[in-house]
């Protein structure tokens, strides 16, 4: 289920900062309703919008993965929403921070040899080069398994 928020258009644009997390959707609902919309993202302060999202629901924005999956994670971008009933004089009803959180854990981590019930023992991770480092009778001890890391290039 999408989380979703309300913005009151008062007259004078409203402050607000978005943050979200990869694979999220937002619904971003404005009152009064009936107010063709549409939301800008840039870098910069003023600057050339780098992604825009239509109301596809008057008075509705979603905000979905495809709409933010070019930005990168946990850097703030400028963000604007607009009321674009007069598409010649657009009037601005927010405007603040968008970010995408950070939500993916780091790809490097360390486990510690393990030991269970049954007298097997994991070990690793480890490199291809410590791996061929042991002797073939530590390789060939059916009571230990390692678990080798491999470096993607």
């Amino acid at each position: 289920m999408p989380r979703t928020m309300t913005i009151a258009a008062s007259g004078s644009p409203v402050g607000i900062n978005i943050s979200i997390f990869r694979a999220e959707n937002l619904i971003i609902n404005v009152t009064p309703e009936g107010i063709p919309l549409v939301l800008t993202i840039s870098a910069t302060s003023g600057g050339v919008p780098l992604i825009e999202i239509p109301s596809a629901v008057v008075g509705q924005i979603s905000i979905g993965p495809d709409n933010y999956s070019s930005l990168l994670e946990g850097v703030s971008y400028f963000m604007n929403i607009w009321n674009k009933t007069d598409i010649a004089d657009p009037q601005l009803i927010a405007y603040g921070a968008f970010v995408t959180a950070k939500t993916i854990q780091p790809f490097f981590v360390q486990y510690a040899t393990q030991f269970f019930e049954d007298g097997k023992t994991i070990v690793g991770p480890i490199s291809q080069d410590e791996y061929d480092a042991l002797t073939p009778a530590q390789k060939s001890d059916s009571n230990v398994i390692y678990i080798i890391e491999e470096t993607i290039v």
